[in-house]
């Protein structure tokens, strides 16, 4: 699982210059991202229908990210799903598309999806950086036999214009490099316009709330499952009322259907 700790976000796009200075989408300090073998409950989970990794960083991870969206796939399809997310963060650039341990975890199962949340790019839009390495990524996951889905980071808060053009970058990945692409900007932004009292960051305003990434976990659902979230019911145990959830799932349904995730696939 990644941690709040080693946080390099890695999405891949033009560099925003925040207080005079150009800066890139990190969070917290690097740390050593190779490690020796595949996690052990990777090793050990039993084969599942729908096999979905989370390639990122603090963005993929907290607030039970990957348990909530494996819950809304098991609820909505009734079939086995098996949810994992890497254990370490790095910008995909950072990680070695020959060897290594995101490598090693890549070849470890028969990953029905995986997600792709860790492109370089800077909080200005002043800068530039290169997409080869998303788009390897891509070409090696393809040839897995694996479904890749682009995943740009939702908007700081306060923040109106970064979500958007943040997705534009990752389009712009997926429509070269024939892959799946979340809008998760275009949904946040429809989010906070329709509900402004919703508590969806954490007081960092950065990451997600825990309700934050229930928003965000729809998004997935749909990708994933290629169901309307919409039909999806409600769902118990998740620690959000009913009404919320029927409000927030609408919110992706409607964005959805202006910004379809795999036209480019």
């Amino acid at each position: 699982m990644i941690l709040r700790v080693p946080v390099i976000l890695i999405m891949v796009m033009v560099t925003l210059s925040c207080g005079g200075g150009d800066s890139t989408n990190e969070t917290t300090p690097a740390k050593s991202h190779q490690l020796n073998s595949v996690p052990d409950h990777v090793i050990r989970a039993p084969s599942a229908v729908i096999e979905l990794l989370l390639i990122g960083n603090s963005h993929s991870a907290v607030n039970d990210f990957p348990i909530i969206i494996e819950k809304l796939i098991a609820t909505g399809t009734n079939k086995s799903v098996n949810v994992f997310n890497t254990s370490e963060s790095a910008y995909l650039a950072d990680r070695s598309r020959s060897s290594g341990n995101t490598y090693e975890l890549v070849h470890s199962r028969d990953w029905t999806h995986v997600v792709l949340q860790a492109q370089r790019y800077s909080t200005s839009g002043s800068r530039t950086y290169p997409t080869t390495a998303a788009q390897e990524w891509v070409a090696l996951l393809k040839k897995r036999n694996a479904i890749p889905i682009m995943y740009p980071e939702h908007p700081r808060l306060n923040n109106t214009e970064e979500g958007y053009r943040i997705f534009e970058l990752h389009s712009t990945i997926a429509r070269s490099a024939e892959a799946c692409v979340a809008p998760i900007g275009p949904v946040w932004d429809l989010a906070l316009q329709w509900y402004p009292e919703m508590a969806l960051y954490q007081d960092d305003g950065n990451h997600f709330s825990h309700l934050g990434a229930f928003l965000s976990a729809l998004v997935f659902y749909q990708i994933v499952t290629e169901q309307p979230v919409d039909e999806l019911p409600v769902i118990d145990g998740l620690s959000v009322d009913k009404s919320t959830q029927l409000q927030l799932k609408q919110v992706v349904a409607d964005s959805l259907a202006i910004y379809p995730p795999c036209e480019y696939l």
